[in-house]
């Protein structure tokens, strides 16, 4: 089992839209971030979104997606998994107009029970669906969603990718017969490495994480929970580190690995630390990842141009450009933007809110100022699906 780290060139500035004392460091051959959610501030959209954008996804071929699980966009075209509702990966193009559906139900060549996970082969132009619960990989054509084949899994991960050709398997603390938390296998599932050890304090304790796996310029990047590493493959067989988080005083604390504790207990542990770093999503202009703390998400964005950094939560951002409600994190990233979603619902509702409670003056204000997000609120309705909220960051 091989272990390495990465030396990044790029000494970060941590900070809060502004220019602050140089707070990170490398250290041991990776960059250290220090996360400190005392010293949040409020930031306005405006200080780093440039564009923003909607995009309707058409209900008209009666699919209702109850949420997005995860989303890939490949080629100007949108791939969504709604795993708990629909139950199943939904195409979509540019112009929010469904271009094919995979949520056959059943055990079945082809049929899926409990999609989980999926991801896209692009040299092969498959489109592979993990079905946990009859623990199978299942392969798509990803022009139209026509069946190919499907592999039988001898154990469950939690999220898997495809890298290089190769698979790489998230076990999330689940007993395996390798006591790793990544597992990397063949296009046969033969077992090649495995990485990361799993604590036995923490055996068989999953938390599961909006977005663990993430590509950039040839590299994929890992979150995992518990961790204060982001880890990444490249086209070598190791696994490095290129980032890890320094929390400070808000470390998980050590009860928190305690033998014994029930799932709901442990996560309690977690609280008031800063925890479960996820949604890694690395531009060619900079990166970003979230964090728990408390009932918030923190976002941290840095520049890889500039020394400027935001480090925000959902609970801190002014919304003066007009996006409305907006989901607690991306999805995914198309170059320098990145993609949310939210409920048609709660759109429509917050501006009758806003109705109801504004005096005449300030309702006329609020049309006024946020023009865009009413014209695109008045062609959806309450029971469409989510729609998607594209921000161009620019730091």
């Amino acid at each position: 089992m091989r272990f390495n780290t990465y030396l990044t060139l790029i000494v970060l500035l941590y900070g809060c839209n502004h220019n602050s004392n140089n707070d990170n460091a490398i250290e041991n051959g990776h960059t250290i971030i220090e996360v400190n959610p005392n010293e949040i501030e409020t930031i306005y959209n405006s200080d780093f979104i440039n564009n923003f954008s909607f995009l309707k996804l058409s209900s008209n071929d009666k699919i209702f997606l109850g949420g997005i699980d995860k989303m890939i966009e490949y080629n100007d075209e949108y791939y969504i998994l709604d795993s708990e509702q629909a139950k199943g990966v939904f195409v979509f193009d540019n112009k929010g107009e469904l271009k094919y559906a995979i949520n056959k139900e059943g055990r079945g060549p082809g049929e899926i029970t409990a999609p989980y996970d999926f991801d896209i082969d692009k040299e092969n132009k498959e489109l592979i669906i993990f079905d946990a619960a009859a623990l199978k990989l299942v392969f798509f054509n990803l022009n139209d969603g026509s069946y190919i084949n499907e592999k039988i899994l001898n154990v469950r991960p939690d999220r898997f990718a495809l890298f290089n050709n190769k698979f790489i398997f998230f076990m999330n603390n689940s007993a395996n017969e390798k006591n790793s938390k990544l597992i990397v296998r063949d296009r046969d599932l033969n077992i090649i490495e495995d990485f990361l050890e799993i604590d036995s304090r923490l055996l068989n304790y999953t938390v599961n994480l909006p977005l663990n796996f993430s590509t950039h310029n040839s590299k994929l990047y890992i979150t995992i929970p518990s961790d204060y590493n982001i880890y990444y493959f490249d086209n070598g067989n190791d696994l490095n580190v290129g980032y890890s988080i320094d929390p400070n005083d808000f470390s998980l604390p050590e009860s928190y690995f305690s033998n014994g504790l029930a799932s709901m207990e442990r996560f309690n542990k977690a609280y008031k630390s800063v925890a479960f770093i996820s949604n890694f999503l690395k531009t060619d202009s900079y990166y970003f990842f979230t964090y728990r703390h408390r009932r918030n998400n923190g976002y941290f964005y840095s520049s890889t141009l500039t020394d400027k950094v935001i480090h925000t939560n959902n609970q801190n951002i002014v919304d003066d450009l007009g996006i409305g409600p907006i989901s607690r994190w991306p999805v995914a990233n198309k170059g320098d933007t990145l993609i949310w979603y939210q409920q048609s619902h709660d759109l429509l509702e917050y501006i009758e809110q806003k109705k109801n409670t504004l005096d005449e003056d300030a309702w006329r204000e609020f049309v006024n100022k946020n023009s865009e997000l009413m014209t695109f609120s008045q062609s959806i309705t309450k029971t469409d699906n989510p729609y998607l909220i594209f921000t161009e960051i620019k730091l």
